[in-house]
């Protein structure tokens, strides 16, 4: 378990709808953190390294969780 350790779960919309069972064992992994959020984003896996907007949900999910890491407080809108 990660406590309350920040954890910021990205599903790409594409493996959520095509794979069975992916969407519940994502938010099994963020139920590991009482301090988790767990988004979609429309894209495939891939896409969020690769394409423009998914690639910024991806820097943008990293970049939220560095202030709660530093200073250890619940994420924001947490």
């Amino acid at each position: 378990m990660l406590s309350d350790r920040p954890l910021d779960v990205l599903t790409a919309s594409v493996t959520a709808t095509g794979t069975e069972g992916w969407v519940s064992a994502q938010d099994q992994l963020a139920g590991l953190s009482a301090n988790a959020a767990h988004r979609t984003v429309h894209s495939s896996r891939a896409g969020l390294l690769k394409d423009a907007s998914p690639t910024s949900a991806s820097v943008h999910a990293t970049t939220e969780l560095i202030t709660p890491v530093r200073i250890q407080v619940p994420l924001p809108g947490r």
